[in-house]
């Protein structure tokens, strides 16, 4: 059920309320970071998105809000309004809301401010998503006299932009604005690009499921462009980090990704399926190879699952990131079942987060 305050416009109410957006299905495990972060008085949770009320109005409270790691983006919340079905006619109770909360919300910065409204929707509707944003600019244009960028054009990001998001689910139009111009998915480490680069919040959520005590030796065998080892050296910090890979482009990247992150990593050249680990109490994280980022054919499954059960049976614990039907084989390699953290999505699959601990 949704809560009273999830409803009223920003000018309603003197307490501080945030909006994060969070991938498929890690809703919950927002939830807890945000918790940790922050002093919420309420929280609400649908669709990948973590609505939270806070217990006291402080201005810091935003720079906590930004240390999240296992969101996409978070918003200042101006409230929503209701009314917004799947027709083109709907749209019109969007307007008296923002004219409602434009001004006072965008009072705290100059009309040369540029701002780029982004919207997004679940389920069928009769409009695009291009459309609705075309309505909001022109709104704002009219009524505050700022600028707007389009997504439709492509128009590159502008440093100290404005991003105001609206978000359709059911019949409420969520209405917020970003706490920077960048959103928080977008790491300031990762500047290169590689095929098949994990989502950095997925592997910051695969990082926070370990529970690896201080001092503790991470390894990822099928560490790519570095992306999970990485966001586990931010969380673990105390850690000694190991990755491995047969590919020297993607080392290459995770090594300078690693250095932009400040964090310290070993990056070797090892077939994973083929190399027993010389650190024994090792702590396995990993997205293993799986899908169109590394096919496996019939004839190399079955050394995969095994190879892949032998570096979990001599870990102290392990977090991986697999499909169902991998998670199914390698049950049954290891005659073991894994926990289940979170069901998510990568690269339009469906994949597990699943953690294993060593009797």
């Amino acid at each position: 059920m949704r809560p009273d305050w999830l409803q009223k416009k920003i000018t309603e109410t003197q307490k501080v309320r945030y909006w994060f957006r969070t991938p498929m299905g890690l809703e919950k495990l927002a939830t807890e970071e945000i918790v940790s972060l922050l002093p919420v008085a309420e929280a609400y949770q649908s669709h990948r998105n973590v609505f939270v009320h806070l217990s006291v109005p402080n201005a810091d409270h935003a720079a906590w809000a930004r240390q999240s790691r296992l969101t996409d983006d978070v918003y200042v919340y101006w409230g929503s309004c209701q009314g917004i079905d799947r027709t083109k006619d709907s749209l019109r109770h969007l307007i008296p809301f923002l004219k409602a909360v434009l001004e006072p919300a965008l009072s705290a910065y100059g009309s040369d401010t540029p701002i780029r409204p982004t919207v997004s929707f679940v389920g069928k509707r009769n409009f695009s998503r291009f459309f609705v944003e075309a309505k909001i600019s022109q709104l704002i244009r009219e009524q505050t006299g700022f600028q707007t960028l389009s997504n439709e054009e492509e128009e590159g990001k502008l440093k100290g932009e404005l991003r105001l998001r609206c978000h359709i689910e059911d019949d409420l139009a969520y209405i917020g604005l970003g706490l920077q111009d960048t959103p928080l998915h977008r790491r300031s480490w990762r500047n290169i690009r590689y095929p098949g680069q994990l989502h950095t919040p997925v592997a910051a959520a695969i990082a926070r499921a370990l529970d690896a005590p201080a001092g503790s030796h991470l390894l990822d065998p099928f560490s790519g462009s570095g992306t999970i080892l990485i966001e586990s050296g931010l969380t673990h910090s105390t850690c000694t980090c190991e990755g491995w890979d047969i590919s020297e482009e993607a080392l290459d990247i995770a090594r300078q990704s690693a250095q932009q992150a400040a964090v310290k990593a070993d990056f070797l050249w090892k077939d994973s399926l083929a190399t027993t680990p010389l650190k024994r109490n090792y702590y396995l994280i990993s997205n293993p190879p799986w899908d169109e980022k590394h096919q496996i054919n019939d004839g190399s499954l079955e050394r995969f699952i095994s190879g892949l059960a032998r570096l979990v049976q001599q870990s102290v614990a392990s977090v991986l990131l697999l499909p169902e039907e991998l998670v199914s084989l390698l049950e049954e390699q290891l005659e073991h079942h894994f926990e289940r953290i979170a069901t998510t999505r990568v690269r339009g699959k469906l994949a597990l987060i699943i953690r294993y601990t060593v009797n």
